[in-house]
């Protein structure tokens, strides 16, 4: 059992600005765990098991600006981490995905159509990851409240990006610690 936690959002708001995302992955696993594969690896509720974490954020790139958006975002943090689950080899019976975005879930279980090209293409991915990395997978939606992690994930993002593109143009910018 695992659970995928995801957000993502847009600064400015919608169409041309800077979508960013977070993500992150809890679960239990009766392997062993490579060092260094998980952000954290603590005993389990049960022998032998391990409880690991491990969480990432980014932005999306090379997109044209219509196409970046919060729901762009939503979908970017959901396949990143599946994404990462299947670039380490990892499999789960049971994958629990949990996100606070209504738009991104419904697609995802295929009760809501995914229209826009784009957004159809992430949905598209994210099915054909899950099928690598998970024998069966729940999506739920999660009010905004309850995913205040991922949220500060993709805020980071944000943050360290501005201020990345601020160091490139030349301009005065403080480091966040």
């Amino acid at each position: 059992q695992a659970t995928l936690h995801f957000d993502g959002g847009c600064t400015p708001p919608n169409a041309g600005g800077l979508p960013t995302f977070g993500w992150k992955l809890v679960g239990f696993t009766m392997e062993t765990v490579p060092p260094g594969l998980f952000d954290t690896a603590t005993p389990g509720r049960g022998p032998g098991e391990t409880r690991v974490t491990h969480s990432e954020c980014g932005h999306c790139e090379d997109r044209p600006a219509r196409e970046m958006t919060s729901n762009l975002a939503e979908w970017e943090a959901l396949c990143d981490g599946l994404d990462w689950l299947r670039e380490t080899g990892v499999r789960v019976a049971n994958l629990q995905i949990n996100g606070d975005s209504n738009l991104v879930i419904q697609q995802l279980n295929r009760r809501w159509s995914a229209k826009k090209p784009h957004l159809r293409e992430r949905r598209d991915h994210a099915r054909a990851v899950l099928q690598d990395v998970a024998v069966k997978f729940h999506a739920w939606w999660l009010p905004r409240a309850q995913n205040s992690e991922c949220y500060g994930l993709a805020r980071r993002a944000y943050v360290e990006e501005m201020e990345r593109r601020a160091k490139e143009s030349g301009a005065g910018s403080r480091a966040c610690e």
